[in-house]
């Protein structure tokens, strides 16, 4: 799918000391932003408030409208033991030419401090992301076509794969969760989130095309729960609740011909929610 090979991702792993203060993606999120409104606010208006030319690709496709979306996903790195705290900022699209502003936007909301007390973080490292996941020293910028490539390349022919939310998946139809999402489901939120993305002409009929292989597939259903993520709106001086759910679905064979859509779950997230970390798509092998 030619869509993954136009969207640049540029990842960046944050390590953190953040004292004895619990900063979650959200609070991070929101002393990021302001730091970074008031470092540029132009470049705050690329990041933060949408994609400009490429959301006519969603419309192309009979996607549907959709409304202006951050060029970003900041969500928790894996646990590690070994390492401090950290959090993952993947920048997409025309947003990886402001990485050092990005950076520099972190930095300020480190001296600005957390919570109501202003406690100041201090940023330990900050590394890159290879498209495989391992984390590689330096940042740099690849195709999120790298990404599928390196997935269809460690998908075994045939083989049964799992495809698992452990983050929660917001994935809503007419204004409501879809409870028990289907790989039809997923597919069409991950080709949305690429045509979004990508700043290409997309023909009308890639959405049936693509759902018409997905649905010939042979996979499980969803087996998970309902899980909420909570986090505090200051604009609206109150708790919000994102109803999600987490769980996982197993595709018996040819998952190897999904690795676009795939990657686009694992690094851009798919449903609301994206710009918290929710809707993160993992995929393994199937479990015997």
């Amino acid at each position: 799918m030619a869509l993954a090979g136009a969207i640049h991702v540029r990842p960046l792993r944050i390590l953190l000391d953040t004292g004895c203060f619990r900063a979650t993606v959200p609070i991070l999120r929101g002393v990021w932003g302001r730091a970074l409104h008031g470092l540029d606010a132009a470049v705050y208006r690329t990041v933060f408030q949408g994609v400009g030319e490429a959301a006519k690709g969603a419309r192309q496709a009979g996607l549907g409208q959709p409304y202006v979306r951050p060029l970003y996903v900041m969500r928790r790195a894996r646990p590690n033991p070994r390492v401090s705290p950290a959090v993952e900022l993947i920048l997409l699209a025309k947003a990886v030419h402001h990485a050092p502003v990005a950076l520099q936007a972190f930095e300020a909301a480190a001296q600005a401090g957390l919570g109501p007390g202003r406690e100041p973080f201090r940023i330990v490292r900050v590394c890159g992301i290879s498209p495989t996941g391992r984390p590689v020293p330096e940042p740099r910028t690849w195709m999120l076509g790298d990404a599928a490539a390196a997935l269809a390349a460690r998908l075994p022919e045939g083989a049964a794969v799992r495809l698992e939310c452990r983050i929660p998946l917001r994935i809503l139809r007419r204004g409501r969760l879809i409870a028990r999402p289907t790989t039809s489901d997923l597919a069409v939120a991950a080709l949305r989130r690429l045509t979004c993305m990508a700043d290409v002409a997309v023909s009308a009929d890639l959405a049936p095309r693509v759902l018409e292989g997905v649905r010939r597939l042979p996979a499980s259903r969803w087996r998970g729960r309902r899980r909420d993520f909570a986090r505090w709106s200051a604009r609206q001086n109150r708790s919000i609740v994102l109803r999600g759910v987490c769980g996982s679905l197993e595709i018996a064979h040819g998952a190897r011909a999904l690795s676009p859509l795939l990657a686009a779950g694992q690094w851009l997230h798919i449903g609301k929610g994206t710009v918290f970390g929710l809707g993160r798509l993992d995929v393994g092998k199937a479990h015997d």
